[in-house]
């Protein structure tokens, strides 16, 4: 009896010292993350005061002090428009960024391509339908915390249906570690193809014109590129 009694008085010690282990963790992760936010705003910081004005919800972030973050519409509508008229140059702003809030400030901005009043029955400010996969292509690789529509995610993958697609580039998001604060490095914005590295880890294009990371050079010290998904 004195000895089961022992032998589960360790036990729960070891725990209680596991779970004092954890919380150092969660804690050291907590100011490595309010570290990171305060380099972010620091950042912000030197923005000019015209693009900022440019953003309303840039601006809005920003006098929370950094603590909520939106969802980022101007993403939404420049991705929309540069795909249906061809003009991918317009996923580069004037400073090499991703347009919108996710190009200025990643970490606060939930970037979708569509929603309950955007698209579905409601239809007000829908995605171009014929271009939904090269939407998840870019929506699922960059910076920013990525809000996939249910319509989308539940889809079937047959003509129309976008589902197994979604579900690999998520999957590749995540096996990859891609995060909010992703960094990407725009290879090329013109025309007809735009793409993008991320992290050194992920390659993506969009768009009808050429371009790989193989033909482009980009060395990233792997073997070889691998083909994760196409549509």
């Amino acid at each position: 009896m004195g000895g089961r009694k022992e032998k589960g008085g360790r036990e729960r010690r070891k725990e209680e010292k596991e779970e004092r282990k954890r919380e150092r963790e969660r804690e050291r992760e907590r100011e490595r993350e309010r570290e990171r936010d305060k380099k972010e705003r620091e950042k912000l910081t030197s923005i000019s005061s015209e693009t900022k004005k440019q953003c309303r919800t840039i601006n809005w972030c920003d006098r929370t002090g950094g603590t909520a973050a939106a969802f980022d519409f101007t993403t939404k509508g420049i991705l929309q428009e540069a795909m249906a008229r061809g003009e991918l140059w317009r996923l580069s702003d004037a400073a090499g960024r991703p347009p919108g809030v996710c190009g200025l400030w990643p970490s606060r901005a939930i970037t979708f391509i569509e929603n309950h009043d955007t698209g579905s029955t409601l239809n007000h400010w829908p995605f171009p339908h014929n271009h939904l996969h090269a939407g998840h292509a870019y929506l699922l690789t960059h910076p920013g915390t990525p809000c996939v529509f249910y319509d989308h995610w539940a889809a079937i993958s047959n003509g129309a249906g976008i589902g197994d697609s979604v579900r690999a580039l998520l999957k590749a998001r995540v096996d990859n570690g891609l995060s909010c604060r992703s960094k990407v490095v725009i290879r090329k914005a013109v025309g007809n193809v735009y793409a993008a590295t991320l992290d050194d880890r992920i390659a993506m294009k969009i768009g009808p014109g050429d371009w790989s990371p193989g033909d482009a050079g980009i060395d990233c010290g792997q073997k070889d590129w691998l083909l994760v998904t196409s549509g």
